[in-house]
């Protein structure tokens, strides 16, 4: 075959199989029911997914899943969260006692993590630093910090939300485990982002006037450049480039 027809022919098959997988997606699972969050581990392969009533992992990509813990019965995981440090250490948050479930063998099993506060009665929001050392959990609108992995616990200062509020989002900034931002509700009507630099001592309200109805229920800080931050709210895409200082709407629209 002529070498031009031959690299047509070749381009047309490539032309032919890109557009095929244009807006194009593959059921993988797991089973279980809705998959509410999905979090990578930092061993090749390996990601975990809470569905329903429990936790799946899959140690090829999304191949296959096996239910790593799936007996949580009427008190289903709220949150995932990995030990960046190491790849073996997952934790898990749900709303009722115990509250805190940790894995030390990279999902294989679950435990209640010990020495719980019983403060943390309903834990929800969970977050782990750079080194695996300090650990940040909400409960409703009380915050509390372990700093050598969950063995003991301190409540730091009240995040000033509303006395009924719940903090809805938790994240520390990267290689920053006291710049911490939350999310939740200012009052009754009202929801707005904050900021502490200090591990929790004090808190600045960087992004405010969010009706309830457009509440941030999703956020991102760069790890490139922890400047920039990202906030997904009901009715846009909004970033900022000076950790929330200032603003910037990127689309808009009704949910």
């Amino acid at each position: 075959m002529d070498q031009r027809i031959l690299a047509a022919v070749l381009l047309m098959l490539c032309t032919v199989i890109a557009r095929a997988g244009v807006n194009t997606w593959t059921g993988i699972g797991p089973p279980g029911g809705n998959t509410t969050e999905i979090v990578y581990s930092s061993t090749p392969g390996t990601v975990f997914a809470l569905v329903g009533q429990g936790v799946y992992r899959s140690q090829d990509g999304g191949t296959t899943w096996q239910a790593a813990m799936v007996d949580f019965a009427l008190n289903p995981p709220r949150r995932l969260a990995m030990d960046p440090s190491d790849s073996r250490r997952v934790y898990v948050t749900a709303p009722q006692w115990p509250s805190i479930y940790v894995s030390t063998d990279g999902g294989s099993s679950f435990q209640p993590l010990a020495a719980i506060p019983t403060a943390i009665s309903q834990a929800s929001e969970i977050a782990v630093s750079e080194d695996g050392f300090t650990l940040y959990v909400s409960n409703f609108g009380r915050l509390f910090r372990s700093v050598d992995r969950g063995l003991t616990w301190a409540e730091i200062t009240t995040v000033p939300t509303a006395s009924t509020g719940r903090i809805s989002r938790l994240y520390l900034e990267p290689g920053d485990p006291s710049t911490i931002y939350v999310s939740g509700f200012t009052s009754s009507t009202e929801a707005a982002l904050l900021r502490t630099r200090d591990g929790g001592l004090t808190w600045t309200v960087v992004y405010s006037g969010v009706a309830t109805s457009a509440s941030i229920f999703d956020m991102a800080v760069s790890r490139a450049n922890p400047a920039h931050v990202w906030i997904a709210r009901a009715d846009g895409l909004f970033r900022s480039t000076d950790r929330g200082a200032t603003w910037t709407a990127l689309r808009t629209g009704a949910a």
